[in-house]
Order: C-alpha cells, then sequence, then structure tokens
C-alpha cells in the first residue's frame, strides 16, 4: 500500500466537548443510580432517600468493598441507530490519585482485525472479503460485530491495542446531552455574540440560530451553542473558550445536589433510555465514596497519538505505537505513588534563606552584579560576587551543600547544572557564570 503523508487533522471540537459530557454523566448518574440504592436497601420503610437536605453520598461506608487502584471502561459516543460510533475513548478512573484521564481514540484509526472475529464479520457484512487483508478502521468494528458482539469486538480491539485491561463498557447515545439539559429544565448561559449558520447538506444538516445574552438554553440549543464556529473572530480560540466555559455552567447545573434530588428520574432514565453499559448497581456502590472527590478539572483528556494518512484515496489515523506504549504506561500502569518528572522538580528545598555567593565565569563584563541585582530583587540573599578563575565552562554551574537545595534557581540561569558539593564552606550555593550566560532570564515552555 501507497502511503503519502496528509496533513494532521485536529481532533473534532465538538468530540472533545461531548467527551467530556459523557463522562461526567456516566460517572455521576451510575454514581446516583449506587446511592439510590445503596439508601433503599439500608432505609427504613417509608424513608425519603431523595431529600434534598440529606447528604448525597453515605459517610459509613466500611462495608463496601474496596475497589482496584485503576478501573479502566470503553465508552462509545454512537447515533440514534446505535451502529455508527461517532465517539470513542477508553477512560481510566484512578482510585488512588482520584482522576479520571481519558484517551480518545480517531475514529480513522487503522487496525488490524484478529481472523476469527473478521470471520464473523463478514457473515454479518456481505461487503466485506474473508480473504482481505482484515484492515479497517476502529469505528466501523461496533457496525461490523453487529448487535450481539459489537461491543464486545470493539473491546477486545482495544485492549489489543492499548494492551490494557476494560473493566467496564459504556455505549452512550448522543441524544442523551440534549435530554439531561431538557431534563432540569434548561442551562442559564450567556450567549456572547449573534450564533447563525444554516447548513442544509444532505446527511449533515445544521441549523443553528441564537441571540445574544444570558438566557435559558434547552437541549437543543444547548448543542446548537457548543457546535457553533462560523462567526467567531479568531475562530476555534473562540469556539473553545465558549466550549469550555459553558461546560463549566453545564457540569455545576448538572451535578446540583438540589438539581439531581429534586428530578431523580431524569437522571436514571438517561442511564435507562440513553446508555447500555454492563456496570451494575452492585458494581456502581463501590464508587460511592470516590465520586463526591471528583470534579470536571480532575477529568484530563488525552488522543491516541499518532498521524492522519491517505491511503489510496481514504483517510486513515496511523497510530504512533512508541509514543502510544509511553502514553498507556502514563495513564493505565504506572504505580500511582511513583512521581512525574515535574513533581520531582517541585520537591526541593527553597533558597531564599540560603547564603549565596555568583563568580562570573564568563567574558561578559560585570554580569555577576547584574544576577546579584536580579535574584536580590526576587527575594534571595547574595552576599558576594566576583570572578571565577577556574576553567571556563558554557553551562552555569550552581554548586550545593545537599542533594535537594538550587532546584529554583536553575530557571533564572541558561542551562544550569546543579552541583553536589559537601565541601562548600563560605556560603551555601555558589553560582559559577558559564560563557553562554546572558542578562535575560531564559523564558520557559510556561512564558510561550
Amino acid at each position: 500500500m501507497h502511503r503519502s503523508r496528509k496533513p494532521r487533522k485536529k481532533k473534532s471540537l465538538i468530540a472533545k466537548f461531548f467527551t467530556v459530557v459523557f463522562i461526567i454523566l456516566f460517572i455521576y448518574v451510575l454514581a446516583l443510580g449506587a446511592y439510590v440504592g445503596y439508601t433503599y436497601l439500608n432505609s427504613d420503610e417509608g424513608d425519603n432517600y431523595f431529600d434534598v437536605n440529606k447528604n448525597l453520598f453515605p459517610t459509613n461506608l466500611n462495608i463496601i468493598p474496596k475497589v482496584p487502584e485503576r478501573t479502566n471502561v470503553l465508552i462509545m459516543g454512537v447515533d440514534a441507530d446505535l451502529t455508527r460510533t461517532d465517539t470513542i475513548m477508553v477512560a481510566s478512573f484512578n482510585s488512588v490519585a482520584k482522576e479520571v484521564s481519558i484517551v480518545s481514540i480517531p475514529r480513522d484509526t487503522l487496525v488490524t482485525v484478529p481472523e476469527d472475529r473478521w470471520q464473523i464479520m463478514c457473515e454479518n457484512v456481505s461487503a466485506l472479503s474473508k480473504n482481505s487483508s482484515r484492515e479497517t478502521k476502529i469505528n466501523a468494528i461496533h457496525g461490523y460485530g453487529g448487535e450481539e458482539n459489537g461491543i464486545e469486538f470493539l473491546k477486545l480491539q482495544l485492549e489489543e491495542l492499548l494492551d490494557i485491561d476494560i473493566h467496564y463498557y459504556a455505549r452512550v447515545n448522543c441524544e442523551a446531552f440534549r435530554y439531561i439539559v431538557d431534563s432540569i429544565g434548561g442551562i442559564e448561559y450567556d450567549v456572547p455574540m449573534r450564533m447563525y449558520h444554516i447548513d442544509t447538506t444532505k446527511g449533515k444538516e445544521l441549523y443553528i440560530d441564537l441571540k445574544p445574552g444570558l438566557q435559558v438554553l434547552d437541549g437543543d440549543k444547548a448543542e446548537q451553542l457548543v457546535r457553533f464556529r462560523y462567526g467567531y473572530p479568531r475562530q476555534d480560540l473562540d469556539r473553545i473558550e465558549t466550549q469550555q466555559d459553558f461546560l463549566k455552567v453545564f457540569a455545576a447545573t448538572v451535578l446540583d445536589k438540589k438539581n439531581i434530588m429534586s428530578n431523580p428520574t431524569a437522571y436514571l432514565n438517561t442511564i435507562i433510555k440513553y446508555v447500555d453499559t454492563n456496570l451494575g448497581i452492585s458494581d456502581a456502590v463501590k464508587y460511592i465514596k470516590y465520586v463526591s472527590d471528583i470534579s470536571p478539572s480532575d477529568i484530563k483528556g488525552y488522543t491516541l497519538p499518532g498521524e492522519a494518512t491517505d491511503i489510496n484515496g481514504g483517510s486513515y489515523y496511523i497510530v504512533d505505537t512508541e509514543e502510544t506504549e509511553k502514553l498507556v504506561y502514563d495513564i493505565f500502569k504506572k504505580p500511582a505513588d511513583m512521581k512525574s518528572e515535574d513533581e520531582e522538580q517541585e520537591d526541593y528545598e527553597e533558597s531564599f534563606d540560603k547564603d549565596i555567593q555568583i563568580l562570573n565565569g564568563g567574558y561578559t563584563s560585570g554580569l555577576a552584579g547584574k544576577k546579584q541585582d536580579m535574584l536580590e530583587e526576587l527575594g534571595y540573599n547574595v552576599s558576594q560576587i566576583g570572578d571565577y578563575l577556574g576553567k571556563k565552562a558554557k553551562n552555569t554551574r550552581i554548586y550545593t551543600k545537599k542533594d535537594d537545595q538550587g532546584q529554583d534557581l536553575k530557571k533564572y540561569f541558561i542551562d544550569a547544572e546543579i552541583i553536589k558539593d559537601s565541601s562548600l564552606k563560605d556560603c551555601d550555593i555558589l553560582i559559577v557564570l558559564g560563557t553562554d550566560e546572558t542578562e535575560d532570564i531564559p523564558k520557559t515552555e510556561d512564558d510561550e
């Protein structure tokens, strides 16, 4: 097969938005179902377990079995006929970190289906050939497998692709978003601008007509808001900001305890009508005590690493195997108590109360004095400056008495290196400026 490079496709912004929406609905609605089941089994006759003054989640949960460190869930967003998987993602709940990580799987991801499953797919779909290469887009697997095998086949394919176990699945009808918004009486939101766009193209009809200002959006109008993209001054940048802002309001409204308790039927109906899952109440009960600790800010999103490619006139997404292995390790396999590189860099002793000396080991006259002024303005104590008479080096060297010192000073120098020197006597930290050092503070990624 001839493969030609094609510009990398960005993941659909609407898909990103609904990814988070689905996860929020799935976690909280199941938790509500678990709460109802738990409360019902442990309540007295006539007890009103939908009382809005009650604590949403029971506090005495010692009898509930513990959950594993990670629970992995396949989330599928499907259309009304339950065949096309418009959204595919694998969510992992980390019970130690109390975080939800979501890996979105591009619809066009090219995969090779094992022969046994391919034979079954060929029996379901006459257009498939038993003697073909068995390569297909991952979003076709659910439909090819049919109602009997579609979910299981997609689950198995993802387990093989990511080299993980998937414990549960949830197939969510896209109408769930509109339904839950309508069920709670809409979402009050300040629409930032006039939004109008009509597309009557067959197969993707779109009607958007919103006036600016504070108003209550029903399910249809809420969907119009997050789909609108054509009139923003900064195009996708402004659209992303609007979606993120609306999502905060949506989450706060949908997850409000009074809304849940005053209309529990709507939340439960979301699961009954629009979600097909193998996670039952007996399973969900185990997660009650964790749900109240999760907020939208604890949900982190990722995309399966890879690149869009044109193959014989078709658009496919080719997985970057090496980068995928790294991502899978960080999300699904890395021990919860292992610190990330950023966390390790933050685990240091600050240098504000340390006696610091600066020696100029470069060629710029007066540089040590300028670095002294800079550090003192930042609150550090520089007791002495001078010239360095030893061997010159390109990089600035920061000599410290202890391993955990000097880390907070590195960002103010170019490619600075920390060197432990327990023999330091006249100061706590000695900075020897390198020949590449300048007056400017180096820019970091956060500054750009």
